[in-house]
């Protein structure tokens, strides 16, 4: 039941599309129609041209998967299950972002919300997944949903080849276990990456995965 509960409360919070309210209250576009068709940080500055939908839509979607998290820590503080209940809420809050009910399924790719997640538990997997996607972008291919996949799948690797010691003295809530947050690093990478095998689908066909 802990988990269902913390599960809900995620998926609630991750639902809340402050990308679509925030670019239709300002310029009347429908991000679910316009552009990627994406309601994330990145569409909602393609569409509207102006940067700061793009930061302030990142900042709130990371916002969603900070307080799922935080909620659920303070509701549940002394359970044995923490880490996992925690896990339970973030990685809910990126589904609840990307595959979001109350706008058929439509979402983001859940990147600013996993980064949200991420600050509140341990934030070495930020920095292990922007190191790989800078090799992955500046070396293997300028284009963003290749370095977005790429740093996806590898950050969990370099969580599973960094030192528990290392994970183990960066977390940021009173709970151990370097185990428990390679699990959550995998689950959010899983969902994340299910976002992009559409535009790698597109780049596959117009054969433009690793050229022009």
């Amino acid at each position: 039941m802990d988990g269902l509960i913390a599960g809900i409360i995620g998926y609630l919070l991750g639902s809340i599309a402050f990308s679509k309210i925030i670019v239709k209250k300002t310029t009347g576009l429908d991000l679910t129609v316009e552009g990627s068709k994406n309601t994330g940080a990145m569409n909602s500055y393609e569409t509207t041209g102006k940067k700061w939908i793009g930061v302030s839509v990142f900042l709130l979607d990371g916002l969603k998967g900070f307080f799922a998290c935080i909620i659920v820590y303070f509701l549940f503080l002394g359970n044995e299950n923490l880490m996992m209940l925690i896990s339970y809420s973030g990685v809910f809050a990126v589904i609840g972002h990307n595959f979001n009910l109350w706008l058929r399924m439509k979402g983001g790719r859940g990147l600013a919300t996993a980064v949200g997640v991420l600050l509140f538990v341990n934030p070495i997997a930020i920095f292990q997944w922007l190191l790989v996607w800078l090799i992955s972008y500046f070396g293997v291919r300028k284009n963003i949903h290749v370095a977005n996949a790429i740093a996806t799948i590898g950050a969990p690797i370099m969580v599973l080849i960094s030192p528990d010691k290392l994970i183990e003295i960066t977390m940021l809530v009173d709970i151990d276990g370097a185990s428990g947050y390679l699990q959550l690093v995998a689950m959010l990478a899983f969902v994340i990456l299910l976002k992009h095998i559409e535009p790698l689908q597109n780049l596959v066909k117009e054969n433009k995965l690793f050229s022009e």
